[in-house]
């Protein structure tokens, strides 16, 4: 189960592609990707691939023209894996809103994106979108209340603070008074997406990350973000094969799989385990 980041139904999709123009090409780019997550599709993965891959060629090519377009190109990439893809679908995201402002589906996939965006950099959400959810509990991803007000939540058309609460109480037919009582750490949200797969760390990722030493490079540069790793975790639970998913370069990639090499951990699924663990440098190190 992938953590839910406010699927995001598009209300307006149908209607106004006929009115407002467009490419082609790319709204049905947009179609397939809402199908795919509305029905479980099992090529999924590899339809978002080719899909980010072409919309890239078509940002760099400077090929998107209409408010539709850069809708649906942001649609597009916030579905990737990487941190710059979400910022770029938070900017896509904007300005459809500036070119569209009927379209309040581009508003709320601003938000959304944003919040995926600081969700990606271990940081927590400001508006609240992303959920999470595991052997059937949903939950609310890290959020900092305090970064933008509800006046700014309506008007990004997602909840406000006290209808998400009345939401998760609903939902679990509780009564709490704050929505901390539904909201995950990131070390929580660790844990349980290893218990799933059968690998947990031992120790805490706290103490792990507490191993990186900033390069010096990194640090004169003002090089800030996560590295993210895939490895495998044997049996025994040693970790092998650790790559570079995603980079920062000036040392930090290097220093992400030295710090990733000492890590153990408990591999209870009975064979070897993929993983992925994003590396912090920077202030979200400290």
């Amino acid at each position: 189960m992938k953590p839910l980041a406010g699927l995001l139904v598009l209300s307006t999709l149908a209607t106004s592609c006929a009115t407002t123009g467009g490419n082609t090409a790319l709204q049905q780019m947009a179609d397939q990707d809402q199908y795919d997550r509305l029905h479980d599709v099992p090529d999924e993965g590899r339809h978002d691939a080719a899909h980010q891959q072409q919309v890239r060629q078509l940002l760099a090519a400077q090929q998107l023209r209409t408010g539709r377009d850069y809708f649906n190109a942001a649609i597009i990439l916030q579905h990737a894996d990487s941190a710059s893809d979400y910022l770029q679908a938070h900017k896509l995201a904007k300005k459809a809103a500036e070119l569209t402002p009927r379209n309040r589906d581009a508003t709320v996939l601003a938000a959304q994106s944003w919040d995926r965006y600081q969700r990606s950099q271990g940081q927590p959400q400001w508006y609240g979108t992303q959920h999470y959810v595991r052997d059937g509990r949903e939950y609310l991803q890290l959020l900092d209340t305090t970064r933008v007000t509800d006046a700014e939540r309506r008007a990004h058309f997602v909840s406000t603070l006290a209808e998400k609460l009345t939401y998760f109480n609903k939902k679990t037919n509780h009564h709490e008074t704050s929505l901390r009582a539904y909201m995950l750490t990131n070390d929580q949200q660790r844990s349980l997406e290893q218990r799933h797969s059968g690998v947990e760390l031992l120790g805490s990722y706290e103490d792990l990350f507490g191993q990186v030493q900033y390069p010096a490079e990194a640090r004169q540069h003002a090089i800030t973000g996560k590295v993210l790793l895939q490895a495998t975790v044997a049996l025994d639970g040693t970790v092998s094969h650790t790559s570079v998913v995603q980079g920062l370069g000036y040392g930090c990639d290097e220093e992400a799989v030295r710090v990733m090499k000492t890590a153990r951990f408990r591999n209870e699924s009975g064979e070897p385990q993929e993983i992925r663990i994003a590396v912090p440098f920077g202030p979200l190190a400290q």
